[in-house]
């Protein structure tokens, strides 16, 4: 009868020691996934901010360049206006026949 508790325990505990086992190895399994899945999660967040960062830096030089053509077609019609205005305040030029 002893022998008989003495190989249920060894059972039970070679049971344990494999279902422990079991556990171990779903744990690392499971743990490179999720490092994996990590990565992948970084890299493209990493490549979503770039590409923000990108368009950003495009809209920025998009507004520049508008601001540039604003303040040439500004600078245009102020030329354009003085030009005008010194004509203007010049004499006549014709000759009036009487």
């Amino acid at each position: 009868m002893n022998k008989s508790i003495e190989e249920a325990t060894d059972e039970k505990h070679r049971t344990a020691e494999r279902s422990i086992g079991f556990i171990r190895q779903h744990e690392a399994v499971m743990t490179e996934q999720l490092m994996k899945q990590k990565e992948s999660y970084e890299a493209s967040f990493s490549n979503t901010v770039i590409d923000l960062d990108n368009k950003l830096m495009e809209i920025e030089s998009s507004l520049g360049f508008g601001n540039d053509v604003l303040e040439r077609n500004n600078l245009n019609v102020e030329d354009i206006l003085e030009q005008r205005f010194q004509e203007l305040l010049q004499p006549c030029t014709f000759i009036m026949e009487v």
